[in-house]
């Protein structure tokens, strides 16, 4: 009683319903109103990617490389010509940890837990499970396979599956393995690396610690820590392998001989990844990988050609800022002089080394983007390369008004991306100038020069082909204006009329934007409660809305002079009212040419945000805290028309939908929740695993957008209809459903996955997506559902006009002139005509008697015509008539004479008739075959009068399906009427009997009944259609209140 009382004056206090309050049913599992549809903008992560060389493909004189990444829990694979991707594998149950090529069988290796998958294609055809734990990084060559955990050496055979050996390490104490190859030419031998500075040799196939290297250079330094191997490869040269060490020294070191062959170091700390060569013989080049982002290039040649005198490797090309991120991949192709890199900021980068013929001619065009010393090498280039945000995207919006519109998204990486959905190639980064270049002068990440974070967006597409369309805020600095076409920055900054930036620290700083829908406006609020308004195409400075202005009037004004920082703006279509949200829970709206106060009101509560609805009639006040709703203010009279929550967490962002029939919030513990706005009530709520910090509904309505506390892309949840799941038991809470975020994979691929993991899933699958016309048509959800027909209408059409289309469609003969007819056949008898008979023309009359109706004679008694089709037509009625019938209507007549009854008396006539076996068994026909059944299979009264009571309670009673009934009716009357009521032989009505003449009764009665069913139909679609009229226009019109 106490909770029911406290939601009453609740209710009473809010004057709107709140949707904690008014749950409806729960959702059941697999049913939300929103579906995982895709994730996009992912690239590459931190795990080194895999390259894969294919030759004889579409050009047998070049190879086809493909790029394997790891998207987390998932790998995907990218052209190397275009980095386009072109495969995603299926999603496993953990993140990827390491990725391998076998090219015999072919296939993809990933390593999840503590299990390695075998993919081909996407299906996992076998997988290789370690006891000890999870597996750190694997390799394979030939058919074994070879996986470290954190204590065990683990060798599986890559054909049986099995594994043949489990190899305990002997480590001390604080040592783990580290890295792990396979030395060329060495049978069954593996080098594992460890975090001591040794690295071991082993015999996988004996289980046998063969040999041990010491390359920490610590030999008797017992006070000097010793580094770890952080990494292993093989060089060209055999017997030859590389190492990298945590003091950044790189060596190669002889494993036949136990000899260093070379060894220097860097200043900068090395990555985790490889050093790689350079393998088209026109340089003996290394690349190598640091944490900091850049590229070191090594020439190894170690003969000077003047001195004769061995000099070692050198450092001849940095290339300084390559990724934002330590890089996690590096490797050259083989053969070609072309470097890949991939990093942890969602990149992959081509780098092409020019021939040494232009090196010169190039080297002062390439000095800005690496630093080099002289060489015969040329500086690499960047040639290609695909990227997404390398931080979380805190701001996603849809950058349009259609479904194909492309996702404009900022995150905390500076920049600011457009993105298409399917056509990610299309995407990039919006351009802030020269930034690259600069940064490479001043030696300073290229990140750094870019304009702050963005903290809004805004944007009108009405004037985007003519002049900057995008405005953005940004802390700390001035707003700036962006060409979407152009997909770049202009380089002004917006100042006032005194030409003094606008924002800088402090209370001056531009918290939001926004654009007005003719495209001629931007205003700015500011963090001193003012609000600044700029021309669009000229960046002129236009006026100044004060909010702190004649405040002295304003009865809720607080002792403060600032009325605190502006969180949100709205203008009108008609750019006739300004309105700005205040932080402070105040709503200022202004006269947008004269910037007087119009109203001035107020919340109870600090705000931190506010979001418009898409034609700016409604505005989401987004609380602060977790103590206080979400309120919807109707910018007409502004007046609070809603209020949602409060809700368990606080609120990160909302969306209306393009109809503003749903509003879409996200909130920090995971929660998405969706709620029916004329209603006030909640539609559905689900829990994800990462907070959404931004959403935005798509222009059409089928698509919601969102950006995540963790994943780099941005996720797309698909609109699966669930609007009527705001009518429920307002008694019952709606329940939380654990719901799996989109995959780069799409919907699709996951359930055939799925399907392919479970036969009997398969076959739910094609059984639930099979079409059955003999089921029963969906059942209403509640009684108020009417509906007209559950075909197509124009079925009812062909139906209503077969007679018609079968005229139309009929062959018809050529037409014959008469005045150009073919005289007679020779071998037809002519009478000699006299005068007197070729006026009456008696004689032609008994000529032609034996040639059908269709001849005639002139006055000399010749044949002139033989009917429409001359000697080619049917030469009896019976023929014409067996012509004209259709081989539909012979089958059908071959079918009833071998039945004992009819199909369709059989379910109007039996002792357990059931109208929707009846209508399960008439509605899937098509228009001919439901014309033939009406036509031939009712043989009697009897059937029409109970298909007419059938039709009646059909429409009249249950209300479904009226369209279609009323039309098998019609055809019905039009067919078979006056046959069963005897109209067509008035002769005939005298001769019926009293059980004829009460099968006529009990017909008229039915019909008369059928009529009083359809009036009441058409009484019941004119209100629902008068309803939903009025509710619309009231909708469109008028607040919602």
């Amino acid at each position: 009683m106490a909770a029911s009382s406290s939601k009453k004056q609740r209710r009473q206090s809010n004057g709107a319903p709140s949707a904690e309050e008014d749950g409806v049913a729960p959702t059941p599992r697999g049913r939300h109103v929103f579906a995982p549809y895709l994730a996009m903008g992912i690239v590459a992560n931190q795990i080194p990617f895999v390259m894969q060389v294919r030759r004889g493909g579409k050009d047998a004189q070049r190879a086809d490389v493909n790029i394997v990444t790891s998207l987390g829990d998932c790998w995907s694979i990218w052209t190397a010509e275009s980095l386009v991707q072109v495969f995603v594998g299926r999603s496993l149950p953990s993140p990827i940890t390491s990725l391998a090529l076998s090219t015999s069988p072919d296939c993809i290796l990933a390593a999840a837990g503590d299990t390695i998958h075998r993919f081909v294609r996407a299906a996992v055809v076998a997988k290789y499970t370690t006891e000890s734990g999870p597996v750190e990084r694997f390799i394979v060559f030939g058919d074994s396979i070879v996986a470290i955990t954190r204590t065990t050496l683990h060798h599986f055979s890559l054909s049986t599956g099995e594994e043949e050996q489990a190899i305990p390490l002997p480590l001390s104490a604080g040592v783990a393995p580290t890295c792990l190859v396979h030395p060329a030419t060495y049978l069954h031998k593996v080098l594992l690396g460890l975090s001591d500075g040794t690295v071991q040799l082993w015999n996988i196939r004996t289980a046998t610690l063969l040999h041990t290297f010491d390359l920490s250079g610590r030999q008797g330094q017992m006070d000097v820590a010793t580094p770890s191997i952080l990494s292993l490869a093989q060089t060209p040269a055999l017997d030859v392998i590389v190492a990298t060490t945590s003091d950044s020294r790189i060596i190669l070191h002889n494993i036949k001989e136990d000899s260093c062959v070379m060894a220097f170091s860097l200043q900068a700390q090395l990555s985790s990844t490889p050093p790689t060569f350079r393998t088209d013989g026109r340089a003996h080049t290394m690349a190598v990988g640091s944490r900091a982002g850049d590229i070191f290039i090594f020439d190894l040649e170690n003969q000077d050609s003047r001195e004769g005198v061995a000099r070692g490797g050198r450092l001849i090309h940095t290339i300084r800022n390559a990724h934002a991120a330590p890089v996690a991949g590096l490797e050259f192709v083989a053969g070609q002089p072309l470097l890949i890199s991939s990093a942890g900021d969602n990149s992959i980068k081509e780098w092409f080394f020019e021939p040494a013929s232009s090196a010169t001619a190039t080297a002062a065009a390439n000095s800005s983007s690496s630093s080099s010393s002289s060489s015969s090498t040329s500086l690499p280039r960047l040639l290609k390369s695909r990227s997404g945000h390398s931080s979380p995207p805190h701001l996603v919006r849809w950058y349009g008004h259609d479904a194909r519109s492309p996702l404009l998204t900022a995150g905390r990486d500076r920049s600011l991306r457009l993105s298409w959905v399917g056509r990610e190639a299309r995407g990039g980064e919006l351009s802030q100038g020269s930034v690259e270049r600069k940064a490479n002068h001043l030696s300073l990440p290229a990140q750094s020069l870019k304009q702050t974070p963005a903290s809004s967006i805004a944007f009108s597409l009405t004037r985007s082909r003519d002049w900057e369309d995008i405005l953005t805020t940004h802390p700390g600095a001035a707003p700036r204006v962006w060409l979407g076409k152009d997909r770049r920055m202009n380089a002004g900054a917006l100042v006032t009329g005194k030409k003094q930036r606008v924002a800088g620290q402090g209370a001056d700083e531009a918290t939001c934007a926004f654009v007005t829908h003719c495209g001629n406006f931007g205003a700015v609020g500011m963090g001193d409660g003012r609000v600044v308004l700029w021309n669009m195409q000229s960046r002129r400075y236009v006026r100044t809305f004060d909010c702190a202005g004649p405040s002295a009037t304003n009865a809720t004004a607080t002792s403060s002079s600032s009325p605190g920082r502006v969180v949100g703006l709205a203008v009108d279509e008609g750019n006739t009212v300004l309105t700005a949200v205040l932080s402070r829970g105040v709503i200022v709206a202004f006269a947008f040419h004269s910037t007087a106060v119009l109203t001035r009101t107020s919340q109870p509560h600090a705000i931190s945000s506010a979001r418009s609805s898409p034609r700016n009639t409604l505005l989401a006040l987004i609380p602060v805290g977790v103590s206080h709703p979400l309120v919807l203010l109707d910018l007409a009279t502004h007046r609070v028309v809603r209020r949602f929550g409060p809700f368990a967490a606080r609120v990160t962002d909302c969306a209306f939908s393009p109809t503003l029939r749903s509003l879409a919030v996200a909130t920090m513990d995971g929660a998405l929740a969706t709620f029916d706005v004329p209603s006030g009530r909640l539609m559905d709520r689900m829990r994800l695993r990462e907070a959404m910090l931004s959403l935005d509904w798509s222009p059409d309505g089928g698509t919601l957008a969102g950006g995540g506390t963790e994943g780099l892309g941005v996720y797309l949840w698909s609109w699966t209809g669930g609007r009527g799941r705001v009518d429920g038991d307002e008694e019952e809470e709606t329940k939380e459903g654990e719901v799996g975020m989109p995959s780069v994979r799409g919907p699709e691929e996951e359930e055939a996955d799925q399907a392919e993991d479970d036969p009997l899933a398969l076959d739910r699958l094609s059984l639930a997506d099979t079409y059955h016309p003999t089921s029963e048509p969906l059942q209403r959800r509640d009684a108020p559902l009417f509906t007209l027909s559950m075909q197509p209408r124009t079925k009812w059409l062909t139906l209503l006009n077969l007679e018609a289309i079968k005229a139309r469609d009929r062959p018809k003969a050529a037409e014959v002139d008469k005045s150009k007819a073919k005289p007679a056949p020779f071998f037809l008898g002519m009478s000699a005509a006299t005068p007197g008979s070729a006026v009456d023309g008696t004689k032609g009359k008994g000529m032609t008697d034996g040639l059908g109706s269709g001849a005639t004679t002139d006055a000399t008694g010749a044949l002139t015509s033989l009917g429409e089709g001359g000697f080619d037509g049917p030469a009896s009625g019976q023929e014409e008539e067996e012509a004209r019938t259709t081989h539909l209507e012979r089958s059908h007549r071959l079918q009833l004479a071998e039945s004992a009854a009819s199909p369709l008396e059989a379910l109007l006539l039996s002792s357990d008739a059931d109208d929707a076996a009846l209508f399960s068994y008439v509605l899937p026909l098509s228009a001919p075959q439901l014309d033939l059944t009406l036509r031939l299979d009712l043989t009697s009264v009897r059937g029409v009068t109970a298909l007419l009571r059938s039709c009646a309670r059909r429409v009249g009673e249950a209300g479904r399906d009226v369209e279609g009934v009323t039309a098998i009716v019609e055809s019905l009357r039009r067919t078979r009427w006056g046959e069963m009521l005897g109209l067509e032989d008035e002769a005939s009505q005298l001769e019926l009997g009293e059980e004829e003449e009460e099968e006529r009764r009990e017909l008229r009665a039915a019909w008369s009944e059928w009529l009083r069913a359809v009036k009441r139909a058409n009484e019941r679609v004119g209100e629902l259609l008068d309803f939903n009229i009025g509710t619309l226009s009231f909708l469109r019109g008028l607040a919602v209140v």
